[in-house]
């Protein structure tokens, strides 16, 4: 299942190929098929963070309302690692 998740929420980048997001979109097809509403992974970019920044794919509008929206201004984006032994 992490295998899923970190495929999820891999930032996406012009050299990668087409088809390295077609096991994803084949299990959110499935889970669609399955009767499931959508699919809650974690940000890319928010990942190693206190706060719990989920992404949403929803696979039907009609059991959501529309509440409000905004506009946001990205400033900065900051990556960091940690080597692992």
């Amino acid at each position: 299942m992490l295998y899923l998740v970190i495929g999820f929420s891999k930032p996406i980048s012009d050299s990668d190929k087409e088809l390295d997001y077609l096991p994803y979109q084949y299990f959110a097809e499935y889970c669609k098929q399955k009767g499931l509403e959508g699919i809650a992974f974690p940000s890319s970019v928010m990942i190693n963070t206190d706060e719990k920044h989920l992404c949403y794919t929803m696979f039907s509008d009609t059991k959501f309302k529309y509440i409000d929206s905004g506009l946001v201004l990205t400033t900065s984006i900051k990556y960091g690692y940690e080597e692992t032994k």
